[in-house]
């Protein structure tokens, strides 16, 4: 087994659990803004497509680390098999990153389509 590669596979799961970790609190980050802001845009009639709007600034400005995500899985993916066959072990399971993005992603969609029901609907 090739030692640097070993070595390379371990810095690289250490990373990935890290990164996970880090994708978890920025989405409990990302509900916590949009829930305030979501409160904000119901109960401040007067300003509230002003709320509406930072809202679906904020949820679109959120696209950008879901699809960087969905890239750098890709890299992952092919970087964990390259070095699972290096060192001939199983490859790293990317399914609870995966979760993580397309749970985003739901996320994501629900609250556009909130910002745009608030937006065209709530006077």
């Amino acid at each position: 087994m090739d030692e640097s590669a070993k070595l390379e596979l371990e810095h690289r799961v250490n990373l990935y659990k890290f990164l996970l970790d880090l994708c978890v609190k920025g989405i409990l980050f990302f509900l916590a803004v949009l829930g305030v802001s979501v409160k904000l845009a119901l109960d401040d009639k007067q300003h509230r497509k002003a709320f509406v709007v930072m809202g679906a600034a904020a949820t679109i400005v959120m696209l950008v680390p879901i699809l960087s995500a969905v890239i750098q899985a890709r890299e992952w993916r092919a970087d964990f098999l390259r070095l699972g066959k290096a060192t001939h072990t199983k490859p790293i399971d990317m399914k609870p990153l995966w979760a993580l993005i397309i749970g985003s992603a739901g996320f994501w969609l629900v609250f556009i389509a909130f910002w745009v029901y608030m937006y065209c609907m709530g006077s």
